[in-house]
């Protein structure tokens, strides 16, 4: 939560203060052409951006390329045995009583106290700057023609508060000022409060206080209020244009008694270069019409650039979906596209223990949510456990080294190549912990308990086939259907993508009416069971587009009317070998797409590859440029090294092709 709170706090203050480098450079070139009141409205800029970083990240979808052996068996299993492929796994157990232990304050911590000690300095500071300018005031009463007076003759006018702000003229106002002088000072202050400029600067106050590391807050908030009085003085001018030497004699009175004010709005500015600046504006013509709309456009248009550039500025938040291992490209066209699952963060491993920590446990990582359910059983040896995953249709997946010492529980699931570490809080009665699978990890937290089973439906079981043309092209697909002890599941096959075993996520009855979906490709399958059991007549429906189809009944254990998935074979011998130097140039990493990455190393003269959330692989050469996968028919091809490097690699799995340019 701290380390949370802390990277929104450092995203905000880098793309406020790169806002703020911008507004400073164009401030002064769109006062002369479009005017002060354009350089004012640029500073939303900087409120913009800082709060564009906070919105949340763009989304990937990362389609993954994965060898079986990341799934254990379980993926190829799919097929076959009707399990839905494994794709992400979480893990947990329970403990008793923890013993306590002294927790020292960690760096995060730490920090997060040296940033609050100095919001609670600053806020002190604001405090005793107000109180400093409200005692200079003195007593306030009400004057004639409702103005309120100050007892201090040296303060002022001013606009004081931020929440409710109203003008406060100095006690000697009439005597100092002549009466055409009162006129435009006045209107000055009227034009704050119009503009609601008080409680824009309580804000920038607040901003200031929250980022008093950051010297680009404080100079913007010097600036800000310059600009912010610039444009009333223009505003003043535009309504008394005849003024202008009376307003300039104005200025040069209140100048002498400048105070900072941090809740309102001064008229004077303090320094001798501000009131210059002032002077010359009042000297300067205003811009026309058409002037200040080309200036209140290019404004608008720097907002909103400099809002998207900052919330694009944000590495994407790569999703995995919660389905197996199949080509890293969808094909055109195509109906299924899928990837594998992940889980959340790692944790050190835990030592053994002898606490109790069976039972049955639950949780969900966000990759999107993804439950997860672990049966843990004491032994004499120790502890063993299983593992399910409900939303994938995998279940009794076996844990390994399942380890409790004290408050630590660690455990791994190597079918799916993940591990769990994790902590008992007495107070939430739970396991606090990360989950890590491949090169990803997840926050878990397992609390007692289980996920009910599914729904039994009634008279779906067995497969259902259809064909679809998609881009003149024939798409077959295949929908397994089976009723156990977890209730009705099914998974989807579509062979001509070679896509296989995808898991359903809706399967329902509703009378004669049938519904399958698979959320994650935005495919659902809706339509009228036949009297005796054997068609489905209904629509096929992907994103906005729609198809008539008619799915046939294939009897439980029957063959599919299609080939089965292919099983990789170990490549026949020879297999290439490479000179080391060739293999050292195809080293670095290769971008595919926003996310999705393939990192080649060369490890005891063996290349290996590691796409995205997936596991490293070795890669065998057919040629000194081309090499495979031994678990999936797939290819790298490098291009020519240029300067040592390879200047991309060329991934291809069936049908699909992807380029990946070197980012390292």
């Amino acid at each position: 939560m701290i380390a949370d709170f802390l990277a929104a706090l450092l995203r905000v203050n880098l793309a406020g203060g790169a806002a703020v480098l911008v507004v400073v450079a164009l401030r002064r070139p769109a006062r002369r052409l479009f005017g002060v009141q354009a350089a004012y409205r640029l500073w939303a800029v900087v409120f913009l951006a800082g709060i564009a970083v906070l919105l949340p990240a763009r989304t990937t979808m990362a389609p993954v390329f994965v060898a079986p052996s990341v799934l254990a068996g379980a993926a190829v299993a799919a097929a076959s045995a009707g399990a839905p492929p494994l794709t992400t796994m979480p893990a947990t157990a329970r403990s008793p009583t923890p013993t306590p232990v002294s927790v020292p304050i960690s760096p995060t911590a730490g920090l997060f106290a040296v940033w609050l000690g100095g919001v609670v300095l600053s806020v002190g500071l604001l405090g005793w700057r107000q109180r400093r300018f409200l005692a200079k005031l003195g007593r306030l009463r009400r004057g004639d023609a409702g103005l309120i007076l100050a007892e201090g003759a040296g303060v002022g006018p001013a606009v004081v508060g931020c929440i409710a702000p109203r003008v406060v003229v100095p006690a000697d106002f009439q005597q100092r000022f002549t009466a055409e002088e009162q006129t435009v000072v006045l209107a000055h202050e009227r034009a704050h409060l119009a503009r609601q400029d008080a409680r824009a600067n309580g804000l920038l106050v607040l901003a200031q206080c929250l980022c008093w590391f950051n010297p680009l807050a404080h100079l913007a908030g010097r600036l800000v209020r310059l600009d912010q009085e610039l444009a009333c003085d223009a505003e003043v001018v535009a309504l008394f244009p005849s003024a202008r030497r009376r307003y300039a004699e104005a200025l040069l009175k209140t100048q002498i008694a400048a105070t900072p004010l941090p809740l309102g709005c001064y008229w004077p500015a303090r320094a001798r270069h501000p009131l210059e600046q002032r002077i010359t504006m009042l000297k300067t013509p205003a811009p026309g019409a058409a002037r200040r709309a080309a200036g209140l456009a290019a404004t608008l248009a720097l907002c909103l650039a400099g809002g998207v550039a900052a919330w694009a500025s944000q590495p994407a938040q790569v999703v995995v979906a919660k389905t197996a291992p199949w080509s890293l490209l969808p094909a055109p066209h195509a109906a299924p596209v899928a990837s594998l699952t992940q889980a959340a963060p790692a944790a050190p491993p835990a030592a053994s223990a002898e606490a109790d920590a069976a039972g049955d446990w639950i949780g969900s990582i966000k990759s999107p949510d993804l439950r997860m359910a672990f049966h843990i059983r004491k032994t004499a040896a120790g502890y063993e456990g299983t593992l399910d995953s409900p939303d994938q249709g995998a279940y009794d997946i076996p844990l390994d080294h399942v380890t409790v010492s004290g408050d630590a529980l660690s455990f791994s699931v190597p079918k799916v190549h993940g591990t769990y570490s994790g902590k008992w809080d007495a107070a939430a009665t739970q396991w606090l912990g990360r989950w890590s699978q491949a090169s990803s990890d997840w926050k878990l937290s397992l609390t007692r308990g289980a996920y009910p089973p599914a729904a039994s439906v009634v008279g779906l079981d067995g497969g259902w086939d259809t064909q679809l043309t998609a881009g003149g092209q024939p798409v077959r697909l295949g929908f397994n259907i089976r009723t156990d002890a977890h209730g009705t599941r099914g998974t989807m096959d579509s062979p001509d993508q070679a896509v296989y075993g995808a898991p359903l996520s809706t399967i329902s009855r509703d009378g004669g009416v049938v519904t399958f979906g698979f959320k994650i490709s935005d495919i659902a399958v809706t339509g009228d069971l036949s009297a005796d059991g054997k068609t489905i007549t209904g629509v096929f429906k992907q994103g906005g587009a729609s198809i008539a189809v008619v799915l046939t009944h294939r009897a439980p254990g029957a063959a599919a009317p299609y080939p089965p998935r292919a099983v990789a074979q170990a490549p026949k011998p020879p297999v290439v070998d490479v000179d080391p130097k060739v293999l050292a140039a195809y080293v670095g990493t290769y971008r595919f797409a926003p996310g999705i990455e393939m990192a080649v190393t060369v490890e005891d003269g063996k290349l290996f590859a590691q796409i995205t959330n997936q596991a490293k692989t070795e890669i065998f050469a057919s040629s000194p440029a081309d090499f495979f996968w031994r678990q999936v028919d797939a290819q790298a091809s490098f291009a020519a090294p240029s300067g040592g490097q390879a200047p991309y690699v060329v991934l291809h799995q069936g049908a699909s092709y992807s380029l990946g340019q070197r980012s390292s």
